[in-house]
């Protein structure tokens, strides 16, 4: 299709194609040509080409050159964009990535990293036999482990989170606390759990290939978010994956939470 800068030339090329057309369509109606199928078939096709041409050429110069264009200019700044951050796939809250995260969690066959705000995605009553049966697979695994970060229930900045997620006190966070220092006394040497000391920024998933990154803020509770996915190799990865490194190995942030002494491996 073409854009016609002049009107006037612009108006006698669509008379001209416009009745081009209609001529092979009235054509197409002759007895003589209707007797031979193929020049029928031919005039025909070729009349209402140039009709839909015509009609599409009309469109594009009036109605929707601006807006295919700009639509184009857009989709390539942020796919420009999103390249360069190092977003592989982004969802809208938390549910919709579920499956994604499931999928990720399922082909972990190394270190994996988890920080939030309670962490109740993986240590509440419900969900923690997803996490313990990822364990079971792996037991004989050396290079398989998990390194949990969860908020000091005893931290100020803690307690102005969880009421963000709509809890009136932090048991939440106190039972998920417990069932990841349970799942640490039964598994000692795969599980490791820290309290860090400042506020609860993201909810994080790391793993060697992947990671999923939730974003905090105080205009509502951590699942209605949106999910960021990204690479292992990407800048994105990199970056939340060093902040997750930091928090863990600075003493000023994080403690350690102690083992039982009658922990066992199962």
């Amino acid at each position: 299709m073409f854009k016609f800068n002049n009107g006037k030339q612009f108006i006698w090329n669509i008379v001209v194609f416009g009745l081009i057309s209609i001529i092979l369509l009235i054509l197409c109606e002759i007895p003589a040509i209707q007797a031979r199928p193929i020049w029928h078939i031919f005039f025909r096709t070729l009349g209402i080409s140039m009709f839909v041409a015509l009609f599409l050429t009309i469109l594009w110069n009036y109605r929707l050159e601006k807006y295919f264009l700009e639509e184009i200019a857009q989709y390539l700044r942020l796919s420009i964009a999103i390249n360069i951050i190092g977003i592989s796939d982004f969802y809208p809250d938390r549910d919709a990535a579920s499956h994604s995260i499931k999928e990720c969690l399922n082909n972990c066959r190394s270190e994996l990293k988890l920080l939030g705000g309670s962490l109740t995605y993986f240590f509440s009553a419900n969900a923690i036999f997803e996490l313990k049966e990822l364990i079971k697979k792996n037991l004989t695994n050396d290079k398989f482990s998990i390194k949990i970060l969860l908020p000091d229930d005893k931290y100020p900045g803690t307690n102005n989170r969880t009421k963000v997620n709509g809890l009136s006190n932090i048991d939440t966070l106190r039972g998920c606390l417990k069932v990841a220092k349970d799942l640490k006394n039964i598994y000692p040497t795969i599980v490791d759990v820290h309290k860090f000391q400042i506020d609860p920024m993201c909810f994080l998933i790391v793993t060697k290939d992947e990671m999923f990154v939730e974003p905090y803020d105080f205009s509502g509770h951590g699942w209605s978010a949106p999910v960021f996915k990204s690479q292992g190799n990407s800048s994105l990865y990199k970056r939340y994956n060093k902040h997750f490194d930091y928090i863990w190995n600075a003493k000023e942030l994080s403690t350690e939470l102690p083992l039982k002494n009658n922990s066992v491996e199962r």
